[in-house]
């Protein structure tokens, strides 16, 4: 009896202590209204370059697909160096780290000549980040909001504690829109990690970079989450610093890229337009996305981007290619691969292994589907790290290999290809919300599907002659991939039913 007593005391005081953080923590019913000046009307070297690769009827979309990094890094670099009107940024993760200084420091430089800048940065991805972030809103042109901020601003986590329900919902999206002509959107955050700079952890990833008709459906896009329920200023939760802490880490950034083909690639005009149009197509372009929480009482975004995933497959005739970072298919997916793979589309699907997944608990929710998915007849690829390269601890991100997959398309029928946010899991279907585009090219999906051919990074996931999973390398011989034990426990939880939903 006296047991039982100490435990309702405690279940009591646990319920009044997440009240009391929640009233003492809690986030206003309303942002702050913040006074917005248009964009300048000024002749716009994007607009004009862009004008030159759309047809004359206006119907074209230009699409071009940036899968390498540092072409990726380049391409944002320059064209906000030449932004004349505008710069629309919306990001989940911004890192302060060498490209994340200097992608800071060129939106406080266009701010400074007159560019009007508004950044719209999810809240659970700026560590480190406050005081540079509110130093740019403190500009006369520029303006930078949190989506779904913690109000608690130090040991954000604690946060989940008392208001878990709201700040499980976070904005997966990522675009950049330089003077409502070109946009740039995809899977890559902003940071190191995502335009394989330095020695750290490289993200292998995809954008595109688009241009005409769409680029007002992505600045649609941008002004629903800009004006969103859940989008507050950053002077609402942090005070402005100095500029010159943006000036002096930026300084030290390109110190540390000089001679490297990062630097050497963002210098001139010309080798901009190159970066710009070689490659592309004029092409026929769909986008969606998510639209936001509807308040801070229902944290949780529209479902547009599964449900129209889920149509894209349905209507597959051929082949279906998935990469997909994380991949959850849950009793849905499993079911719309299975319907499709009966109608005899042949699927191949492409994740991360545990010893290269940033997330070893999505790994083993994952792992659970494995044997059905071979037995509906999907060709299984697991990334792995390059050869020789060994998972390391890294406490910013968890434990982490020197080498794994972020990104996140759709090949169908050899023909349409998808490049956005969303992975194929459960926070990404019912949790985040997320955006990307389909877009008709025959030669880049043929590229990307060619990529997929069995090489030093991917494991082929088969079974061997008593049904067991085994590993197959190019070479075609067994492997034995070489993970650590803590990795194994962390994906053991992920094989629990109540945690999927939350991966």
């Amino acid at each position: 009896m006296r047991i039982l007593v100490i435990l309702l005391v405690a279940v009591a005081a646990i319920l009044l202590l997440r009240v009391t953080a929640r009233a003492v923590w809690a986030l206003p019913d309303t942002p702050m209204t913040v006074a917005e000046d248009a964009a300048p009307e000024r002749a716009s070297l994007v607009a004009r370059l862009v004008e030159r690769e759309l047809p004359a009827d206006g119907e074209g979309n230009f699409v071009r697909l940036l899968d390498d990094g540092r072409d990726a890094f380049a391409v944002r670099i320059m064209s906000v160096d030449k932004a004349a009107q505008s710069i629309d940024a919306q990001y989940y993760i911004w890192h302060a780290d060498t490209t994340g200084w200097m992608m800071l420091d060129r939106l406080l430089e266009a701010a400074r000549r007159g560019v009007r800048v508004r950044l719209l940065v999810d809240d659970n991805g700026i560590a480190g980040m406050d005081e540079a972030l509110a130093t740019l809103d403190a500009m006369p042109n520029a303006q930078v909001r949190l989506y779904n901020p913690f109000v608690l601003r130090w040991m954000k986590p604690l946060g989940y504690l008392f208001d878990g329900d709201r700040l499980n919902h976070r904005m997966h999206n990522k675009q950049l829109i330089v003077d409502g002509s070109l946009a740039i959107l995809g899977g890559r955050n902003i940071g190191d990690d995502y335009f394989y700079y330095g020695e750290g952890t490289h993200f292998f990833d995809m954008d595109a970079l688009v241009a005409g008709p769409v680029v007002d459906e992505a600045s649609a896009i941008f002004e629903q989450f800009w004006g969103s329920a859940l989008s507050y200023p950053i002077g609402q939760f942090v005070e402005s610093g100095n500029p010159a802490l943006i000036d002096g880490a930026a300084e030290a950034a390109q110190l540390t890229m000089i001679g490297s083909a990062y630097v050497d690639a963002t210098g001139s005009a010309s080798e901009w337009r190159r970066r710009l149009v070689e490659g592309g197509e004029v092409t026929r372009v769909e986008l969606r996305s998510d639209s936001p929480a509807p308040s801070i009482d229902r944290p949780r975004p529209g479902t547009e981007m599964v449900d129209w995933l889920e149509e894209k497959v349905g209507v597959a005739e051929e082949t279906v290619d998935i990469v997909s970072a994380y991949f959850i298919p849950g009793r849905r997916g499993m079911e719309a691969i299975g319907a499709a793979a009966g109608r005899g589309v042949d699927f191949r699907i492409v994740t991360n292994s545990l010893g290269a997944t940033d997330v070893p608990p999505v790994f083993g929710a994952y792992a659970k589907y494995r044997e059905e998915l071979l037995d509906d007849g999907v060709e299984l690829y697991e990334f792995r790290a390059a050869p020789g390269d060994k998972a390391q601890i890294n406490w910013r991100h968890s434990f982490r290999s020197t080498a794994s997959l972020h990104g996140k398309s759709l090949i169908v029928d050899g023909r349409d290809v998808f490049v956005g946010s969303f992975n194929l899991d459960p926070r990404s279907a019912q949790l985040n919300s997320e955006m990307g585009l389909f877009f008709e090219d025959p030669d880049t999906a043929a590229r990307l599907a060619a990529m997929i051919d069995r090489n030093a990074f991917l494991w082929s996931v088969e079974r061997d002659g008593e049904g067991e999973i085994v590993y197959v390398d190019e070479e075609g011989r067994v492997a034995d991939p070489d993970v650590g034990i803590m990795r194994r426990i962390l994906a053991w939880f992920g094989r629990f039913d109540a945690v999927e939903p939350l991966l």
